[in-house]
């Protein structure tokens, strides 16, 4: 079992230790190369191993529409360090803006964002519609190789 607790405030290398405090887990959604690194020292100093961390790229993190696009195009740059990669990117701004839609009427667009991360590497999605997501995300691992289909009747 895991509990999340979300931590919001500046996570600067002053204010690290109070957000850190208890963390086992640490989900990093910074957007800048010197928060990253706060992070990374903060685990360290807290004793939370690497194979504990994750990396949140934060999409529309304090990111504009054209940005969160562009991190989604770059994110196997993100991926490239090496940590499991979470996309949240469920019902975003980005999505809506993207395709004119109102929250509530974005689910294609934000499966179709999910499936984008998964194949430029992400390997945690959080979505709002479980069960499409779910779909989406086990359709898109058996194009990828990823898993075996759930069984094979067709033509065989």
């Amino acid at each position: 079992d895991t509990t999340v607790i979300p931590r919001r405030g500046l996570f600067t290398a002053a204010t690290a230790g109070e957000l850190l405090s208890g963390a086992d887990i640490l989900i990093d959604g910074s957007d800048t190369n010197e928060t990253r690194f706060a992070a990374n020292d903060a685990a360290v100093a807290a004793g939370i191993p690497l194979e504990r961390l994750i990396v949140d790229p934060g999409h529309d993190l304090n990111k504009n529409t054209v940005d969160t696009l562009e991190l989604t195009r770059r994110l196997d740059e993100v991926v490239a360090i090496g940590l499991p990669t979470l996309a949240a990117v469920s019902n975003k701004d980005f999505v809506g803006e993207s395709i004119d839609r109102v929250p509530g009427e974005r689910l294609a667009g934000s499966l179709a964002a999910a499936v984008v991360c998964i194949m430029k590497g992400a390997r945690i999605v959080r979505m709002h519609d479980v069960p499409a997501s779910v779909d989406a995300v086990r359709m898109t691992e058996a194009i990828l190789g990823m898993r075996p289909p759930a069984y094979t009747k067709h033509n065989v």
